[in-house]
């Protein structure tokens, strides 16, 4: 009947079912690792980290994470994965990405592919199609762009972007809440119908030009964001002990995020604020299954203020796990 045909071939916008549950698993510990996403999660009774196909590491499935996750808006989690196999071009042969590693320990599989193209692709696509949010429509000569890029990146360019025949560039610059993206074209490119930037983001706004004078995009930044620590690969043989964001969510006035990592192990956050914040309250609540596990913290830190002479760039808090086996989750709250 209909119903099932729904739940086989759901429309291309229509939210599948405990879809922010399968997001939250994607950068979970027992599918995650410091190097890319498992294809076999760790609780299943068939997981073996060196095999082929029941729990190896795969850059190509990694991709496909990230762009879910920026997809889904979840930025953070997004950036954990691309910049995972970001890094791997440099890990083996250098400007390629290799086929697939253990799920275990951080290291290649000798049968491994050390220049797969698919896995490399899968550097290029999240980025442009997540982490820049750009769709392109050649018929109807238009360029959507829903970004999510990090919140310390205050320019950005993309030369060379092909829509249809033509060939255009991006450039993008943070100032003051707003994002603006900008066009241009090479002095050879000729477009029949005026160019189109547009943005699905709530607020954004367009200012339309001539045939010659290109639109300039602007889109409104959220009032706070989160940095993360910049990523590295570990070293070889190492197994995973890196922080998970497994999600975050805006809504007025207030941000919640829901990070994991390994007991006792403590994670440093970015804030980069966008607007004038006064009495920003952070509350968190550890949640384990663990007996005596449970804690909670409330605390109240203010970034209107001048800035800290001990480092420079966002303002940051460390959170700390509580002790125990294996690993912890914090859920904590941001309001403003």
């Amino acid at each position: 009947d209909e119903k099932k045909k729904r739940a086989l071939a759901p429309e291309a916008n229509e939210p599948l079912a405990n879809g922010a549950d399968c997001l939250k698993q994607f950068n979970s510990p027992t599918l995650a690792t410091d190097w890319g996403i498992r294809d076999v999660a760790t609780t299943e009774p068939f997981y073996d980290g060196m095999s082929y196909h029941q729990g190896s590491v795969w850059p190509l499935f990694t991709g496909w994470g990230a762009l879910a996750e920026y997809r889904a808006n979840q930025p953070l989690a997004g950036e954990q994965m691309l910049m995972q196999n970001v890094d791997l071009t440099w890990a083996q042969d250098p400007g390629a990405v290799t086929e697939l590693l253990s799920g275990d320990y951080f290291v290649p599989f000798g049968r491994s592919t050390s220049h797969q193209l698919w896995s490399s692709a899968m550097v290029l696509t999240p980025t442009l199609r997540g982490l820049f949010g750009i769709n392109l429509d050649a018929t109807n000569n238009t360029i959507t762009i829903n970004p999510h890029l990090p919140a310390n990146w205050d320019h950005a360019e993309i030369d060379n972007l092909r829509l249809g025949k033509e060939v255009v560039h991006l450039v993008f610059s943070r100032n003051k809440g707003v994002l603006s993206v900008g066009a241009h074209a090479d002095s050879s490119t000729t477009f029949t119908t005026p160019l189109t930037l547009r943005s699905d983001v709530a607020g954004a706004r367009v200012s339309r030009g001539s045939m010659k004078e290109f639109p300039l995009l602007e889109i409104p930044l959220p009032s706070l964001e989160i940095v993360l620590p910049e990523h590295s690969l570990p070293v070889s043989g190492a197994r995973p002990v890196q922080p998970k964001i497994l999600a975050t969510e805006y809504s007025l006035g207030k941000l919640t995020m829901m990070i994991t990592a390994p007991a006792d192990s403590t994670a440093r956050l970015g804030f980069q604020k966008n607007g004038s914040l006064r009495n920003l309250k952070l509350s968190s609540d550890f949640v384990t299954k663990n007996p005596g596990g449970k804690a909670n913290i409330s605390t109240s830190i203010t970034l209107d203020g001048p800035p800290d002479p001990k480092h420079d760039g966002p303002e940051s808090v460390e959170l700390s796990f509580p002790q125990g086996q294996g690993w912890q989750t914090l859920e904590f709250t941001l309001t403003w």
